[in-house]
């Protein structure tokens, strides 16, 4: 891997990292872009979910996502994997897509289902993108 695309990578994971850190409020703790993975593997991250998900983000031109979940679930061990993947021509990273497989997908619903059991009904999910006094009328 060149140093351009390296560098480029790293932007990227820099930018996801605010992102994800200030989306949450940072109310977890902060995500931070994980020095000398392209090096070593593993996680591109060290953020709060760290015992249960693992992160992949990838900023490339030609999608490889086959590849990219392979390496990811890889990494991931018995952790949840996700790639994170920069959507062309945005530059919002709450736009951006995360992709896992659909094994995973049911692992999520399985713990949210705990969670329910335990503490009761989740409220939903108010989206960034929408705004809630559109949705009341």
């Amino acid at each position: 891997m060149s140093k351009a695309s390296r560098d480029k990578g790293a932007r990227y994971e820099r930018k996801l990292a605010s992102f994800l850190t200030n989306s949450t409020l940072g109310l977890w703790g902060p995500f931070e872009r994980r020095l000398e993975q392209w090096r070593k593997g593993g996680d591109d991250f060290v953020q709060p979910f760290e015992k249960f998900l693992s992160l992949e983000a990838k900023d490339v031109a030609a999608v490889s996502l086959g590849a990219w979940i392979d390496q990811s679930v890889a990494s991931a061990g018995t952790r949840i994997a996700f790639v994170i993947h920069h959507r062309r021509g945005n530059g919002d990273p709450a736009r951006d897509f995360a992709t896992t497989t659909v094994a995973d997908l049911v692992e999520i619903c399985h713990v949210l289902a705990r969670y329910e059991n335990e503490y009761g009904p989740i409220d939903p999910v108010t989206r960034p993108d929408t705004d809630p006094k559109e949705e009341t009328q």
